[in-house]
């Protein structure tokens, strides 16, 4: 059984918030309600509520955890360390504590990070291998998301 914590809402549409996932799924042998079964725990936009929705699937004893946010996979981890948890959409693991390192993420949780700092210089690197006259670079962040280093 497969427990999906999210920030969001049940009203959402299904194309954004189920569909993708459960079509993946079916493309690897996995039919919902057939062969695997899933529990959907969503959090109505108050992200206080993760804490209880992360506790009620690990009362479910589901297998893994996919938790759709950096609240999402901090509520997981305060409620199970032995559930794998599956980061979907998390931004800097490392910098929020969700892993140790992105080589070896240690604990119970792995996943899909969408930003990474420890890729930045990565990036700047390939660009300037694509572009040898590069010389100067902008940057547009939205610093709101990130936490402080330290």
């Amino acid at each position: 059984m497969i427990g999906v914590l999210s920030p969001g809402s049940s009203s959402e549409s299904p194309a954004v918030q189920r569909e993708p996932f459960e079509r993946g799924l079916r493309e690897l042998g996995w039919t919902p309600g057939s062969n695997i079964f899933i529990e959907y725990r969503y959090a109505e936009g108050i992200p206080e509520r993760l804490a209880e929705l992360a506790s009620d699937l690990v009362k479910l004893n589901v297998d893994v955890i996919v938790a759709r946010s950096n609240p999402a996979v901090a509520a997981a981890r305060k409620a199970t360390a032995s559930i794998p948890i599956v980061m979907s959409s998390a931004n800097d693991p490392v910098t929020t504590g969700h892993v140790k390192s992105l080589a070896h993420p240690g604990g119970n949780v792995t996943g899909i990070a969408n930003m990474v700092s420890e890729l930045e210089a990565k990036r700047l690197e390939l660009l300037k291998s694509a572009i040898s006259s590069l010389t100067r670079v902008g940057v547009l962040d939205n610093a709101g998301l990130r936490r402080p280093l330290g």
